[in-house]
C-alpha cells in the first residue's frame, strides 16, 4: 500500500508520539515553527517537536499520526523541503 500524501516516516523512538499510535491512528493538532513542526496532543498536553537535519518541515493545522505495518511512525501530511 502506498501513501497518497507526503508524510514523513520516523523509527518508533519518539515515545510519547509511539504510545498514543500504537493500538490505532490519531488526529494530532500540529505547529510549523522555525523549520520544526510541533505536534500536540490537548487532552494529555504532550508534544514532540520534530525538525530535520537537513532541511525545513512544515504542516497544516492537523496531522494524522499512526504506527504502520513495519513498526514505524507515520505523520501526514507533512511538507519536508529539502536543503
Amino acid at each position: 500500500m502506498r501513501a497518497r500524501q507526503s508524510h514523513v516516516d520516523l523509527p518508533c523512538s519518539i515515545e510519547p508520539l509511539c504510545s498514543l499510535a500504537a493500538k490505532r491512528g490519531m488526529k494530532l493538532a500540529c505547529r510549523s515553527l522555525e523549520g520544526c513542526i510541533t505536534v500536540m496532543e490537548p487532552v494529555t498536553g504532550i508534544e514532540a517537536r520534530l525538525c530535520s537535519q537537513s532541511g525545513s518541515l512544515a504542516c497544516s493545522r492537523q496531522v494524522y499520526v499512526m504506527r504502520t505495518r513495519g513498526g514505524s511512525l507515520y505523520i501526514g501530511p507533512v511538507v519536508y523541503n529539502g536543503g
